[in-house]
């Protein structure tokens, strides 16, 4: 039983319909630590990964706190997840309205003007739980590709997502990716994430670049807004605008929605996964504690027998490798958040 199926037990599930989110968090806080102490080689992995790439760029001290942080970082995260999918709908939507503080509409609203759909990139990252549902209260209503790993929280997000105007769309579909592509090209909203281990196959994947070491990336996110023409004619370039979106946890309990462009407005095929790891880095480096996939880092690292093979995409962008047709076959599953 992992982590979630953990925290998602029957009886978490009934106490979480009534606590406060302050409660809710202290209760998981509990039962984070029990976990923890019953699976020390999981928790030690998060350690050992956070000193690999943290080592060097702070602190002793620092180090000693962002591990504490992390911990809580993880639990905050269920505790987002069970409250927003079990506690009473009105008292979600109250608590997002007065906690969420936003920038960056404007990038958005902007892109949607071009009319080309528009791809909002974020990670296991802050408070991304609530993500689609801060959208949907500022009147967009966006379609959600995410992870279910139980029925129950399946039909609990289904139901909710529907009264609030979110579309979910199940990444292990295998006719995701296309369902997604005619619906970029209706000029609608896509929430995926760059950062999702498991859809990574390393024999389809390219190579990007975090912390100054290798990583593979999925090939979706490039292919969604620039699909070869080599293929079947209906999927040419949607020409999707990209954008980066990050909920982030303040110190006085609220959260603060930022959306991004990518640093360069025009990038060459297979290098858009690559700038928005850029902007993650970024994110993590400044905010180490709220990112999810510190267990997962040493997955995310490219092997040296795979970077031999990659070829570059972009000039200035060493290791990023151009997508190809063989990564859009229909049983290819897109990145999505767990559910």
């Amino acid at each position: 039983m992992g982590i979630s199926e953990f925290f998602q037990l029957p009886l978490n599930r009934f106490i979480f319909s009534f606590l406060s989110p302050l409660l809710s968090y202290t209760y998981l806080l509990l039962l984070g630590k029990i976990y923890f102490w019953l699976r020390p080689g999981e928790r030690r992995l998060v350690v050992e990964n956070i000193l690999e790439v943290l080592q060097g760029r702070k602190t002793a001290g620092d180090l000693e706190r962002i591990i504490r942080a992390t911990f809580r970082g993880i639990f905050h995260h269920y505790a987002e997840k069970l409250f927003q999918a079990y506690h009473e709908y009105e008292g979600v939507v109250t608590y997002l309205r007065k906690k969420v503080r936003i920038s960056g509409m404007e990038h958005i609203d902007r892109a949607l003007k071009q009319g080309r759909g528009v791809l909002l990139v974020t990670a296991h990252f802050g408070g991304v739980e609530f993500l689609p549902a801060v959208l949907a209260l500022q009147h967009y209503h966006p379609y959600m590709v995410v992870k279910f790993k139980t029925p129950s929280l399946r039909r609990s997000l289904e139901e909710r997502a529907a009264r609030v105007g979110i579309t979910p769309v199940d990444a292990d579909e295998g006719t995701s990716f296309f369902r997604l592509a005619k619906i970029l090209k209706r000029n609608k909203i896509v929430i995926t994430e760059c950062d999702e281990v498991e859809s990574i196959n390393p024999s389809t994947a390219g190579c990007g670049s975090m912390f100054g070491v290798p990583v593979y990336i999925d090939r979706s996110i490039d292919l969604l807004q620039y699909i070869d023409r080599s293929i079947d004619r209906w999927q040419r370039k949607t020409g999707a605008q990209v954008l980066g979106i990050f909920l982030i946890r303040n110190g006085l309990g609220g959260y603060h929605l930022s959306v991004e462009p990518l640093e360069a407005s025009e990038f060459s095929p297979g290098s858009v996964t690559c700038g928005l790891l850029n902007l993650l880095e970024k994110y993590i480096l400044q905010y180490p504690d709220q990112w999810y996939q510190w267990k997962n880092w040493k997955r995310l690292r490219a092997g040296a027998d795979f970077i031999s093979h990659q070829v570059p995409s972009h000039p200035r962008r060493q290791g990023y490798s151009r997508p190809g047709v063989r990564g859009v076959q229909p049983e290819h599953r897109m990145p999505g958040t767990a559910a």
